[in-house]
């Protein structure tokens, strides 16, 4: 059942995880004076236990704002792998991958280019956080919703089994209901949508214990569960791929600027040497010209 909540605290998120980082503290202290001067003393409580988002969660909240195009390419890509997968669709999973890739990628140059215009990069691990989110969008519904909340306090990360975890990586009030201010909002539109809930969950439907199952229902059971099994596998092998290449890149710049420290060194020692052959020869033409 929604919770009732505070059109004070609602646009008070809407405002504040829009602001730097380095800005969210004052803008909190002043919203939640805001709520106090109006009266308002459960808004106060709320909106100053608001929790700062990391620079990765700040600029995926900011793509969410501000570009509607790559994140809606994004969920529509997460949405036909998930549809394929339900199915077990092998072929579709494998005709997908090109354009998942080109997805993240895309998602991910957003990012850069939403915080280049406030001038601030975004590279390093912060950028590999921002990849690791938009692989958790494509790979659950669940993680999908709160990428649109623009609400992250932190990023998501996949590990290629089972649901995202976003229990403590998207704003809450102390109730623990998730705020998603975002959600519904067609790309382009300025509507808002609202919603509150307690926590996001999935639901499964079962089957009656009054069925009885054949063999044959046993025997595709079975294989729908290997198959599952294959996929998950296939997904978890694949994400572990990713891991090494970024870790093999990573060491490769290390190397490499370890090269260029190591060359920049022997320079400078090269040029530290001259320098002293210069003084030595000055000093010693110093003392000649004093004793002619």
């Amino acid at each position: 059942m929604a919770e009732s909540v505070s059109p004070a605290v609602v646009s008070a998120m809407e405002r504040l995880y829009a602001v730097e980082p380095d800005e969210f503290m004052g803008e909190r202290r002043r919203l939640a004076g805001e709520a106090k001067a109006a009266g308002d003393k459960t808004a106060y409580a709320e909106i100053g236990k608001l929790r700062k988002p990391s620079l990765a969660g700040w600029a995926v909240n900011l793509v969410a704002r501000e570009a509607p195009d790559e994140l809606a390419i994004l969920l529509g890509v997460g949405e036909k792998l998930r549809d394929a997968q339900s199915r077990l669709d092998m072929a579709t999973l494998q005709a997908l991958r090109p354009a998942r890739d080109s997805a993240v990628d895309g998602f991910v140059a957003a990012a850069v280019r939403v915080l280049a215009g406030r001038d601030r990069d975004l590279k390093g691990a912060a950028q590999q956080e921002v990849r690791d989110t938009a692989i958790a969008a494509i790979a659950d519904a669940g993680a999908a919703r709160v990428v649109t909340s623009g609400q992250l306090v932190k990023a998501l990360s996949y590990s290629g089994f089972g649901e995202v975890d976003v229990s403590d990586a998207v704003a809450r009030t102390s109730s623990g209901a998730i705020l998603t201010v975002l959600e519904g909002r067609d790309a382009g539109s300025g509507s808002e949508t609202p919603d509150v809930e307690g926590s996001v969950t999935s639901e499964t439907s079962g089957t009656s214990a009054a069925t009885q199952a054949s063999p044959a229902a046993d025997a595709a059971k079975a294989a729908e569960r290997a198959a599952k099994a294959r996929l998950d596998a296939e997904q978890a092998a694949a994400a572990r791929a990713e891991r090494l290449a970024r870790a093999e890149g990573s060491l490769a710049d290390a190397e490499q600027s370890l090269a260029d420290a190591e060359a920049a060194m022997t320079q400078a020692r090269r040029t530290l040497k001259a320098a002293e052959r210069a003084r030595d020869s000055a000093v010693k033409e110093l003392a000649a010209a004093r004793h002619a």
